[in-house]
């Protein structure tokens, strides 16, 4: 048996700090962290970097790479021992080195005996699709697996006579306690049931925040914004924002026009924070307004919809506004055909969903229908 987990997406607003941040702070009172010089071209380079994604570019150098590795690795040093004299109900904290890429390119190795190889660097929405064509890898992933957002469980069936997954190692005694990991349970006290308590039972992802409104009792035409959110006001800001989870672009709106200063402070707020469906920029807003005031300023007149999920379809003003990528219209994935009268869509969901017409072409069929009744 094999569980993987995740932590929820860094700096997500919709999944807020958990208590044990506030753990983590006493470790580092009165401690100053400083990274180790690099080679003047790399450091040239790192101050030149506006945010974590042209640092993401600058990494993409093996050679810049690794100096930055080394020139962090001791404020990870640091971390790791001042985080490992922490307790938690009288539990030491334990700290966990991250997958090489050497191991990382040996799991990739190991899916190329289930079919092509798969490129490392491919989207979500296109991995799974991707998946989905080697049955043999699906079948064993819909039996022995359960496959969650912040876990992933790896478990045998127990039949010594499975044609799926080898028979357990354990004795039977000790197997049969071994369950599949559950989700998340609230409690009636408002805390979440302990793991003993929902250990065994069968529990699904309703509770997760990014599949629930942010207000209890929201409509679910209600997007939060204080004006209609439309191909214009899309136009006016002509940006979107990835879900960390579904990899969907969610379009930004405003009815004010961007400057050159506040396109760089959103591009800075993005790259320190990653957002989840059903979250609002307001979220982000400093609880002392005068100790940012253009940043708050900003997240008054840009918006995003709040009453989406990771399992809506991509806005219609995403299309509407002519600005952006061509993609498909229900997992936006970028190989696409585009079909007149209707909004683009890949093979796959158009074998698995109604084709999605636009309202013009679906108001004149309905005017046809009329005239042919009649």
């Amino acid at each position: 048996m094999l569980i993987a987990a995740r932590t929820p997406p860094m700096g997500s607003w919709r999944n807020p700090p958990e208590r044990i941040m506030s753990i983590l702070n006493l470790a580092l009172q009165a401690v100053g962290l400083m990274r180790s010089e690099a080679s003047d071209e790399c450091e040239k380079k790192l101050r030149s970097a506006g945010g974590l994604g042209q640092l993401r570019e600058v990494a993409k150098d093996p050679a810049m790479r690794q100096e930055m590795k080394d020139s962090i690795e001791p404020v990870k040093v640091l971390l790791t021992q001042m985080f490992r004299r922490l307790y938690l109900k009288d539990k030491k904290f334990k700290c966990f080195t991250a997958a090489t890429e050497e191991a990382i390119e040996a799991l990739w190795e190991q899916l190329q005996k289930f079919g092509p190889p798969l490129g490392n660097d491919m989207k979500q929405p296109s991995l799974k699709k991707e998946l989905k064509d080697r049955p043999k890898l699906q079948e064993f992933l819909d039996h022995c697996t359960v496959s969650r957002s912040y876990f992933f469980t790896i478990r045998k069936c127990g039949n010594p006579e499975c044609q799926i997954c080898l028979p357990p190692r354990l004795p039977p005694d000790v197997f049969s306690q071994l369950h599949a990991f559950p989700d998340p349970v609230p409690g009636e006290d408002g805390h979440y049931k302990g793991f003993e308590e929902v250990d065994g039972t069968d529990t699904t992802e309703e509770y997760r925040p990014s599949l629930q409104q942010k207000v209890p009792g929201l409509a679910a035409n209600s997007h939060g914004i204080p004006f209609a959110p439309s191909a214009q006001t899309a136009r006016t800001v002509g940006k979107t924002v990835k879900c960390i989870a579904c990899d969907k672009p969610r379009v930004i709106y405003s009815t004010h026009k961007l400057t050159t200063q506040d396109q760089m402070i959103l591009k800075r707020v993005f790259d320190l924070y990653q957002y989840s469906c059903g979250c609002e920029l307001q979220e982000l807003m400093p609880q002392e307004r005068e100790r940012a005031p253009k940043i708050s300023a900003l997240l008054d007149r840009v918006f995003v919809r709040a009453n989406l999920h990771c399992t809506s379809p991509v806005e219609i003003p995403y299309f509407s506004a002519g600005i952006f990528p061509s993609i498909c219209f229900y997992c936006s994935d970028e190989a696409v055909e585009q079909i007149e009268g209707a909004y683009p869509t890949c093979e796959s969901c158009r074998a698995n969903h109604i084709l999605p017409f636009k309202r013009k072409n679906v108001e004149n069929a309905r005017e046809k229908r009329k005239k042919t009744r009649k």
